[in-house]
């Protein structure tokens, strides 16, 4: 069976493409496809596909860009974390790991009225809260960093505390939710510190937590959304505040 040479031509294109009969195959509906190769030879052929790759190209570094930047910023994020344990001035037994006696079961009431005293001891900012309502294991997430540990949870609020000046947190509402055969505790609450920094920014974040239960009730997975983004979060960190050095009279 011979193989075919064909010529398609119009006022811009000039198309050459050609087919050999194994290259012929019918499709669902019965019409022959062709898988030949075709070679276009119209004067704007080669700029259309250089314009198609760079759209493409384009939309893969916008979603590398969109998968990497939260990588980096976690690691940023985990960089510091790890730079302030290293040079924390507090002592060892102050960061040492909790031993409080733990319950098997805890009533729902009991975790509602435990966070709530949380809140208003402002446990983002102090790092006091009640440990025993919280898995060993849970897992602590926010937009920008992730880990698990309860004790490293408390470690790392501890590390911060000395950089906080007239910290705030205020809970605007705590409810208990079931949905889809899970159950959780959900807060809404608001953030609001200066950093003991040269330049003093202040840090302002409206925020919600859920509180992923299991069947004993225990907290096992703590995570925070913001009305901003990690990387504006971060960004609050170097913009100067009125209580900046130089703008002291």
């Amino acid at each position: 069976m011979s193989n075919h040479l064909g010529v398609v031509s119009s006022s811009r294109n000039l198309n050459l493409y050609f087919t050999s009969p194994s290259s012929m195959k019918r499709s669902t509906f019965g019409r022959k496809v062709d898988r030949g190769i075709h070679i276009c030879m119209r004067k704007d052929c080669s700029a259309d596909s250089s314009e198609r790759d760079a759209d493409t190209s384009g939309r893969e570094s916008r979603s590398q860009r969109e998968t990497m930047e939260p990588l980096w910023l976690r690691a940023a994020v985990s960089g510091v974390t790890e730079v302030l344990r290293v040079f924390a001035t507090e002592s060892r037994s102050s960061l040492a790991p909790s031993t409080a006696t733990e319950k098997a079961t805890v009533a729902i009431e009991d975790i509602l009225d435990g966070l709530r005293e949380d809140y208003a001891r402002a446990y983002f900012l102090t790092g006091e809260f009640l440990e025993s309502i919280y898995t060993e294991d849970c897992i602590f997430a926010d937009p920008t960093i992730q880990f698990s540990g309860r004790d490293l949870y408390k470690r790392n609020l501890k590390l911060l505390v000395p950089f906080f000046e007239d910290p705030s947190l205020t809970l605007d509402s705590i409810d208990q939710v079931e949905k889809g055969g899970s159950r959780f505790i959900e807060t809404a609450w608001k953030l609001r510190v200066y950093l003991k920094l040269p330049w003093r920014p202040f840090i302002y974040v409206d925020g919600r937590t859920k509180y992923n239960l299991n069947d004993e009730n225990k907290i096992v997975e703590h995570i925070e959304s913001w009305n901003v983004t990690g990387l504006e979060a971060v960004g609050q960190i170097f913009k100067p505040s009125e209580r900046a050095f130089w703008k002291q009279s």
